[in-house]
């Protein structure tokens, strides 16, 4: 049985690894937007 306090730590750790994902896949989404607009001025 988990204790309230375990429960919320594991709640923020779990908030926290997702915030750091959110981040990750901004910057992908961000590197894949440059790439596609390099590709239509060349094109």
């Amino acid at each position: 049985m988990l204790t309230l306090s375990s429960l919320s730590v594991a709640l923020y750790v779990s908030l926290r690894s997702l915030d750091k994902f959110r981040s990750i896949n901004f910057e992908i989404k961000s590197v894949i937007s440059i790439i596609n607009q390099l590709i239509v001025r060349r094109g």
